[in-house]
């Protein structure tokens, strides 16, 4: 008779570790719709991973611009500074579009650029610089991970920040 009073516990005990288990999920699956991130530790600081927002994007669209005029200027020594200034020009007006901007966010260097934009929204004091040394080994794989998981979810809703509300019309 203890045996089976052991195992009658035993049971409840474990249906109400699977209901506390489920309604975690579900209060994540509401953070996450709610855009409330998930909470992080890196190197004993916590921050809060959200979602990707059209902003974002337009600052990755921004860091690529940035990126191919400085490896220009890197690579023209010797131009004459009237034909820098065109090319310059030409290079700043040119439209990065959602495929190279998709491609680009897949890059190590455009991975970082995005976690640094989320991690910078918890903490203003991190600067893209000391990216490289926050984010060591595994802690840049499960980062990123977390970071693609809030960003699936919130495009299963319907909602796109790679577009904005005029390409999406």
């Amino acid at each position: 008779m203890v045996a089976l009073g052991k195992a009658v516990v035993a049971d409840k005990v474990e249906e109400q570790v699977e209901k506390d288990k489920e309604n975690r999920m579900a209060k994540d699956s509401i953070d996450k719709a709610a855009g409330a991130g998930v909470t992080i530790t890196i190197k004993g600081k916590d921050y809060v991973i959200k979602p990707y927002v059209v902003g974002d994007y337009i600052a990755l669209r921004s860091y690529i611009q940035s990126n191919r005029i400085k490896a220009f200027r890197n690579a023209s020594d010797g131009m004459e500074a009237i034909e820098k200034a065109k090319i310059i020009v030409e290079l700043s007006s040119q439209i990065i579009s959602e495929s190279e901007l998709m491609q680009e966010s897949i890059t190590p260097g455009g991975m970082i650029f995005m976690l640094w934009r989320v991690l910078s929204k918890t903490d203003s004091n991190i600067k893209l610089d000391d990216m490289d040394e926050l984010l060591e080994g595994e802690e840049f794989n499960d980062l990123f991970a977390i970071s693609e998981g809030l960003n699936k979810a919130d495009n299963e809703k319907g909602s796109d920040p790679t577009k904005t509300n005029q390409e999406e019309n």
